[in-house]
């Protein structure tokens, strides 16, 4: 029995893997079949989601370096809790290419986030949704969220300096911090008339806080992952 199966969609893979198949033998496998498979991919920028066997996050990144190392095609972002594949992929790749680097690996978290419930990540975090009011995500990377930030953000880690940045199409948190600074928005006008909601990115700047209407040229000066 093969160890791992091969799933081709438009903007994305997912690979099967059998639930007794040892990890060692999964990675030898995925690199044979995407080396043959080169041809086929070629210089393609892929999402990936994984089925059957439950993987942690170190085996997760493994698999993808044996990908990029033996086929042109680049693994950009991890799609987690996928249904509707297809439409998941194609609106997580256009968001993370847009402001990320080339050597980009992030996680997708397709829903929005609820219950009081907290996401921890190494790697960057991308939500397809909201992080509602009670409900925090952490990530050693940076964070984007494709919906309002309206509970608790924090991204990267003091030791590795600047560079981390929070994105969100509404940005509203209780409580957002990078790299270890916290960063407050502006209190809110007293003017009856709302402002137009603009999606916002959160980043340091000679070590002070900064939140600016998002650019791509403003967000392509950070690295989206860090190893």
């Amino acid at each position: 029995m093969e160890n791992v199966v091969i799933k081709s969609f438009q903007n994305g893979i997912t690979l099967l893997i059998n639930v007794d198949s040892d990890i060692d033998d999964v990675v030898k496998e995925v690199s044979l079949k995407f080396s043959e498979a080169n041809k086929f991919f070629g210089n393609s920028k892929m999402a990936i989601s994984f089925e059957g066997k439950v993987l942690n996050d170190d085996q997760k990144k493994e698999i993808i370096n044996a990908i990029n190392k033996s086929c042109d095609m680049k693994i950009v972002c991890i799609c987690e809790k996928d249904r509707e594949k297809n439409r998941e992929f194609s609106r997580a790749l256009a968001k993370v290419d847009s402001i990320a680097s080339p050597e980009d690996v992030a996680t997708v978290y397709r829903g929005s986030i609820v219950n009081n419930d907290k996401i921890e990540l190494k790697n960057s975090l991308v939500v397809v949704g909201s992080v509602n009011p009670g409900c925090e995500i952490c990530s050693e990377g940076n964070i984007i969220v494709l919906g309002g930030l309206y509970g608790i953000a924090i991204a990267g880690n003091e030791s590795e300096g600047d560079g981390h940045f929070i994105f969100a199409l509404e940005m509203e948190p209780e409580y957002m911090e990078v790299d270890g600074r916290k960063i407050s928005l502006q209190k809110p006008s007293k003017w009856p008339i709302k402002a137009k909601v603009l999606p916002k990115i959160a980043y340091l700047k000679d070590g002070r806080g900064v939140i600016e209407n998002y650019s791509g040229e403003k967000a392509a000066m950070f690295d989206f992952y860090k190893d």
